[in-house]
């Protein structure tokens, strides 16, 4: 019920691209209820990815070229559908990055700049980013200042535009910059003694 309410004011937006800049749409509650009450195993979950995958093609079909699609979870499960741990499965969510316009590749850059991460009943290694880095990176991609106590780190495949990767340079000076502005701050604030020997 709660997904119906999120594309009847979703796909409007998506065909009147006049209306908004930047959209977030938060939410699909379907995927956590369904794996709360059967787990992630269970048919109903694949019927509930099979609708969610029919929205992602809905919405990458009315992308335009100058479009940006971000699409997160917030959390993973676990076998059991629960996510309140700590476990690889439970703190682990999908992020999925798309655009028309230009390939998010990863093949021009630094393999040091790029971690990565096997998970549990995987036979190997997959991109790893970190759910702070989507502050720094959205924030630049918005034209905005990255916010001031921020520690994550821009994703270098969106700024990766050239062979040499200045665009990312410019980012990631960007974002040093903040973070040792940050980190400035607190150690001369009063807990700051806690950064001792760092």
């Amino acid at each position: 019920m709660v997904n119906n309410g999120i594309i009847n004011n979703l796909f409007p937006l998506l065909t009147n691209s006049s209306q908004a800049h930047v959209g977030c749409p938060h939410r699909f509650l379907g995927v956590d209820h369904v794996g709360h009450r059967v787990g992630p195993d269970h048919p109903t979950m694949l019927a509930k990815q099979q609708q969610m995958n029919g929205v992602l093609k809905y919405v990458v079909n009315a992308l335009d070229q100058d479009t940006l699609l971000v699409i997160l979870g917030d959390h993973g499960m676990d076998r059991k559908g629960d996510h309140g741990g700590n476990g690889d499965l439970e703190v682990s969510a999908g992020l999925w990055i798309y655009s028309k316009s230009s390939a998010l590749s990863a093949k021009d850059v630094p393999t040091s700049h790029l971690p990565h991460k096997t998970f549990p009943g995987k036979p190997s290694p997959h991109r790893s980013i970190q759910q702070i880095d989507l502050v720094p990176t959205l924030s630049l991609l918005l034209g905005l200042p990255i916010p001031f106590n921020n520690l994550g780190t821009v994703i270098p495949e969106l700024f990766w535009r050239n062979p040499l990767g200045s665009d990312y340079a410019k980012a990631l000076d960007i974002n040093a910059r903040q973070v040792h502005t940050y980190l400035n701050a607190y150690r001369n604030s009063p807990s700051g003694g806690k950064l001792n020997g760092m």
